[in-house]
């Protein structure tokens, strides 16, 4: 009767080692890191200069200017016109510091333009197409820069 009851206390233990050892330990693991939320776009607020280029090598630059509460103005040919006034609830927060401004969206065809900041004097961009008319059903069709002035 001892052995039995030892024996079963024992598979309990190595059942309960072998049940913690496997856990899900998020953030410990670098392929199972979760996204951590963005400081907000107007943490980035103030003036910004634009370089980079097209998928046909082309140059874009301007210049976009983040106020306080989040809107976005600027001047960047084929991009953003000085008169559009793209407000906060247009962009999208993709967490790690990633936002999203859909630019374009019409009959399946959608151009996205996508901000990554890797510190608050810098980020990059790129301007992302998807849809039917896409080879391969999405592209990068432009790249590049921002640099806080």
């Amino acid at each position: 009767m001892k052995k039995r009851i030892l024996s079963i206390i024992s598979g309990l233990i190595l059942i309960s080692l072998f049940a913690v050892s496997c856990s899900d330990k998020k953030g410990t693991d670098p392929t199972n890191t979760p996204s951590t939320p963005n400081k907000g776009i107007q943490t980035y607020q103030g003036d910004w200069k634009v370089d980079g280029k097209d998928d046909a090598q082309n140059t874009i630059s301007g210049t976009i200017n983040i106020d306080a509460n989040g809107t976005i103005t600027g001047n960047i040919q084929g991009l953003i016109d000085p008169s559009m006034l793209i407000t906060k609830d247009k962009i999208t927060d993709k967490g790690n510091e990633v936002y999203e401004i859909i630019m374009y969206e019409q009959g399946g065809f959608k151009q996205v333009f996508e901000c990554t900041f890797t510190s608050d004097k810098a980020a990059t961009w790129k301007i992302k197409q998807t849809g039917a008319q896409v080879p391969g059903g999405s592209a990068v069709a432009g790249q590049g820069t921002l640099a806080r002035q």
